[in-house]
């Protein structure tokens, strides 16, 4: 690994990723990349769904000396001549799959690594894993502007299940008492798992309908609102090879479903990704109840860490002990381009939150 004679890169389409599967798993592994979201069971699947998009995809993969020697894995979108590394509105998680390890203790220049991209236009969301992220773009010589999106709350699941509650506010654990009181007269909660597919089944679909009654009240649509994104859900949570990593669990009260969640559990990590309850619940906090029973059960599991993902959130933060911000990365090797952009981008990202904006879309998607 020393004698570095040259850098390969190859790309291949979507459609050819059965033939370097093997070697995205191989190098994800190496990597210690514990996201979900560059996963081989994601990409596959995601793509054998929206199998229309693919057309727009490529795969850069990047060796040192030959083939097999792996030390990057990129998802090209080529749309509109621009080149993106992003997310899609499924995932928090995005980027490139690399072995940082490598590249560092061999100094490797990113231009190098990014040598098969369009320099026209990079995107990346920021991740733990992309240390160096602001050195990728300055390697490739690109004009950068980045701006923060949001936090990731995280629970490091250290010691034992009560050292954690002890560490929680008062106010938290006066609020899980009075939670576990409401118990009463034969009524309790159950905390379930689904195993079947058609339990699994029925419990997605109750998510949706929580997930789209309690939307009506906030800022922003709900991911289920489209049909395509509903039709989506039930091929990566019943179908698709991801599903292995899919973790359902619910609450049962008085022998009714009032909270549902849909969570991905990947090498020791639970990622807490889409909950919802039945608001005609809301005050018994069936959510919050779900969340004390989950991070028990993965202390339980002896798991690393429980992740809330994307989202400021105020009962993120206060069951989460670490969080990190998360940045949206983009530049361009074109001035003219990187100034326009910069315009368009602030615009687009007032838009975005502009509640009448929002409402309106809404009402257009719903009709």
């Amino acid at each position: 690994m020393n004698n570095i004679k040259k850098i390969i890169t190859q790309k291949y389409s979507i459609t050819d990723f059965k033939s370097i599967k093997d070697r995205w798993n191989k190098l994800y592994i190496k990597s210690e990349n514990n996201n979900p979201f560059l996963s081989p069971l994601w990409i596959e699947s995601y793509f054998k769904f929206f199998n229309k998009r693919s057309r727009n995809y490529s795969l850069i993969l990047v060796s040192i000396n030959q083939k097999d020697d792996l030390i990057g894995m990129i998802i090209e979108n080529s749309l509109l001549r621009s080149k993106f590394l992003k997310d899609n509105e499924h995932i928090d998680y995005s980027g490139i799959l690399v072995d940082f390890k490598i590249i560092n203790n061999l100094n490797l220049n990113y231009s190098n690594i990014f040598k098969g991209i369009n320099k026209n236009l990079i995107e990346l969301n920021s991740t733990p894993e992309i240390k160096n992220i602001k050195k990728i773009f300055t390697d490739n010589k690109l004009y950068l502007n980045s701006f923060r999106r949001t936090i990731n709350p995280i629970i490091d699941l250290e010691k034992d299940f009560n050292f954690y509650i002890n560490t929680r506010s008062k106010k938290l654990k006066q609020e899980i008492r009075t939670i576990s009181n409401k118990q009463i007269n034969g009524k309790k909660f159950n905390y379930k798992v689904a195993i079947s597919k058609k339990e699994k089944y029925e419990k997605l679909k109750l998510l949706y309908k929580f997930h789209l009654e309690r939307q009506d009240n906030k800022v922003g649509n709900s991911i289920f609102l489209k049909k395509e994104n509903r039709n989506f859900y039930e091929f990566i949570v019943l179908e698709s090879t991801f599903s292995e990593l899919i973790h359902l669990s619910y609450l049962d009260y008085d022998q009714k479903t009032i909270s549902v969640v849909l969570s991905i559990v990947i090498n020791d990590y639970y990622y807490y990704w889409i909950p919802s309850f039945d608001k005609i619940y809301s005050k018994l906090s069936p959510g919050k109840y779900h969340i004390y029973l989950l991070i028990s059960e993965c202390y339980k599991k002896k798991m690393k860490e429980f992740n809330f993902m994307g989202g400021e959130e105020k009962y993120k933060l206060q069951w989460s002990n670490r969080s990190y911000n998360l940045y949206n990365y983009w530049g361009t090797n074109n001035f003219l381009v990187y100034i326009i952009l910069k315009i368009i981008k602030k615009l687009f990202y007032k838009i975005q939150r502009n509640k009448i904006i929002i409402e309106f879309k809404n009402y257009l998607i719903k009709i």
